[in-house]
């Protein structure tokens, strides 16, 4: 089906006069499946297919999608979801159909030339096109649409095609069936004096409707992907760091040492995919890689240092080796690591540059660190800057110490109902309990808990789960036999003795990928 899909719509990229990119938040994401957006942006990019960028956000979250829109000098348009359309867009991608060169007919990089068209039998009278061409059977192919004056439009996936290539003309072969031998096919029908604009501007709206379901569906499916657990043979599964112990295919930017992250497995071969920093996709034999126990605990919600023996960063900056922080996200693919250390944005590190980090660590003053687990104490009644949104008994991750131009000294915390609420530290403590729900520590939902407040979920107070990711917010996701991934926060849930993140614990669990 990935194969189906890549082919689909790379023929439908070739074969298009003009590509309009509605770019999503995570446009430019790659999942490691046959297709994803990354590789549809490359594959735009790459065959030089003129295109007008719709960015539907604020800014991406690929770094990579940034530069390489911006790097082509061409704008974009600017819609947030919810809102009107903007004026602009219609007459923008008409401007740029007016300028655009006919579709190319070279292969796509990597792919081999698409066969010539068979030629009419000698007994057979052929039939033309408007302009008076002989009108070429194509085959059943997808990524164009019937040109029939009546609004046929059948173009889909398995439809005959019969076109002249001179005029861009296509019929389908329902349509072509009802022109007669020798003579020609109708003339586009010509909209009536006055009504031309707006038909063209119904056809380019209801082309964009069909679009924007298409992204919808792109993103469920990049989502899936990415979420999708493994149950391949062995203790390496996908999203496990590795480190290198044998290079088999020689690659510049990966050798004996470099850490990596597993996206994908050859089950005819048994070898791994894996994506190294300079270098995705580097196929590894398993005697190549074995995991790294300390890269392995780098998962969103976990708390990090940077490496004692680190003394450059990659994407820049000086190395603090006194600061902490927590996972905020972890791009697959170029194993970005954006880490919160307090500051006022996020820094972005190589998984290699980082280890997991004792509750304490840190150079915050007192108990309390960056991305520590923390709530009000229990004998404040009315916190000095209100409750807001936050409950008592609440649970959330410490983002930021600071103080006011008065003087006053702040925890700016993050809770599943109330982002960046600000209490003063002497009312704020760490729950030591929830600060060791880290990525792969063994939970169990509370016994003292009735229901969570997601539900159930199929889950008991008898299940035993693996964490999966713990949110900026104190939001988790859990992986239990019975809900792979179950939602719930840091105070409803506890861990088992012995059961933190890399430790051992009891009871019956299934594995984390």
């Amino acid at each position: 089906a990935g194969e189906d899909i890549l082919k689909n719509i790379s023929r439908a990229i070739r074969g298009c006069k003009l590509a309009v990119i509605l770019g999503t938040k995570t446009y430019g994401k790659t999942t490691g499946g046959m297709f994803d957006t990354y590789k549809e942006m490359q594959f735009i990019l790459g065959t030089k297919k003129p295109y007008v960028l719709i960015k539907m956000c604020d800014r991406f979250e690929q770094d990579e999608t940034d530069f390489q829109f911006s790097h082509n000098g061409i704008g974009y348009i600017q819609w947030t979801p919810g809102s009107a359309m903007p004026a602009s867009v219609i007459p923008t991608i008409k401007a740029r159909l007016s300028g655009a060169p006919p579709p190319t007919e070279s292969p796509a990089p990597g792919t081999a030339p698409e066969p010539a068209p068979p030629s009419p039998e000698p007994e057979q009278v052929p039939k033309f096109c408007p302009a008076g061409h002989v009108l070429q059977h194509r085959g059943r192919r997808s990524g164009w649409s019937c040109d029939n004056p009546q609004g046929c439009s059948r173009g889909g996936i398995g439809s005959d095609d019969w076109r002249c290539q001179n005029c861009d003309f296509d019929l389908c072969g329902l349509c072509y069936s009802q022109v007669a031998p020798g003579e020609r096919a109708p003339q586009r029908a010509r909209p009536a004096a006055g009504a031309s604009e707006d038909d063209d501007e119904n056809i380019l709206l209801s082309r964009l409707k069909l679009e924007l379901l298409r992204r919808a569906m792109i993103n469920a499916l990049e989502d899936a992907v990415d979420n999708m657990d493994s149950t391949w043979p062995g203790g390496i599964q996908k999203k496990t760091r590795v480190r290198v112990v044998h290079v088999s295919r020689q690659d510049p930017n990966v050798q004996v040492g470099a850490i990596g992250i597993v996206v994908g497995r050859d089950e005819s071969s048994g070898s791994y995919t894996v994506n190294f920093g300079g270098s995705p996709n580097w196929r590894a034999e398993s005697k190549d890689i074995v995991m790294d126990t300390k890269a392995d605990q780098v998962r969103e919600g976990a708390r990090v240092m940077i490496k004692p023996s680190v003394k450059t960063l990659k994407y820049g900056g000086s190395p603090d080796h006194t600061l902490s922080g927590y996972v905020k996200e972890v791009d697959l693919r170029s194993c970005k690591v954006a880490v919160e250390l307090g500051k006022d944005k996020p820094w972005v590190f190589d998984i290699a540059e980082l280890d997991p980090a004792s509750s304490n660590f840190g150079n915050w003053p007192g108990r309390i660190q960056c991305g520590n687990a923390v709530k009000v104490k229990a004998g404040v009644e009315t916190p000095k800057k209100q409750w807001g949104n936050v409950r008592p008994g609440d649970v959330g991750i410490a983002k930021r110490r600071y103080f006011t131009p008065d003087g006053e000294e702040l925890i700016l915390i993050d809770f599943p109902r109330c982002d960046n609420w600000k209490g003063i530290p002497a009312e704020i403590e760490v729950d030591a309990a929830a600060d060791c729900i880290r990525p792969l520590a063994r939970v169990q939902v509370k016994k003292s808990l009735e229901e969570p407040e997601k539900g159930w979920q199929g889950v008991t107070h008898s299940s035993v789960g693996v964490v999966k990711k713990t949110g900026y917010d104190g939001r988790v996701v859990v992986k239990f036999e019975e809900q792979a991934d179950f939602e719930s926060s840091l105070r409803e849930l506890s861990v088992l003795k012995g059961g933190g993140a890399g430790g051992g614990g009891s009871g019956k669990c299934c594995s984390v990928s």
